[in-house]
């Protein structure tokens, strides 16, 4: 089965490349409007800093954990058929001889389906992931407007570039997400 790239997975995709750009973007606002440098006499407090980090961690962590709850919620709410399959239809499997006889498994009845419900509970999750992965960003160039410099904001730029490269929406990734949420596996394409 050939992955869907409708428009919901390419809504994700758009959105996830604007809110990409715009970490580079904040980065060079401050390079352009002259914050390139610390400025001595507008020095923010050193514990503005330290908050703003250990807010940096804590904003994304939130994010992920309410995104998950959400997940799950719509994932319980699509009420997606399933069906005990043997190891042979576990996708990515080997099989060994012994195995395939005993091991049995969840599997969605209809692979469209879940496929289309799993681009549906994605939307407001990925949403939330990106914007709390972009919020990092934000409170860098805060940091540095407010005088700390780029040397010292770019920490926050770093990490929020490295969790937006990690939430790349992927098709892939949109199936691991509905299987963890649901318990059940997509079976493997069956070769024709």
């Amino acid at each position: 089965m050939n992955p869907p790239t409708g428009p919901s997975l390419m809504t994700l995709r758009v959105l996830w490349g604007a809110l990409t750009m715009t970490v580079v973007m904040l980065a060079g606002v401050l390079v352009v409007t002259g914050h390139l440098d610390a400025t001595p006499d507008r020095q923010p407090d050193a514990v503005l800093g330290v908050a703003l980090l250990v807010t940096s961690f804590v904003t994304p962590a939130i994010g992920e954990f309410i995104a998950r709850m959400g997940y799950a919620r719509a994932a319980a709410a699509a009420n997606l058929a399933t069906r005990q399959g043997d190891a042979t239809e576990r996708a990515g499997a080997s099989v060994g001889f012994r195995d395939a006889a005993v091991e049995t498994h969840t599997v969605f009845a209809d692979p469209a389906a879940a496929d289309r419900a799993a681009l549906r509970c994605a939307m407001t999750p990925m949403i939330l992931r990106l914007a709390t992965s972009e919020a990092v960003a934000q409170f860098g160039f805060v940091y540095g407007f407010l005088g700390a410099g780029l040397l010292k904001a770019a920490p926050f730029f770093a990490l929020s570039f490295v969790l937006m490269l990690a939430r790349v929406p992927t098709h892939a990734r949109i199936r691991a997400d509905l299987e963890r949420a649901t318990g059940a596996r997509f079976p493997a394409a069956q070769p024709a």
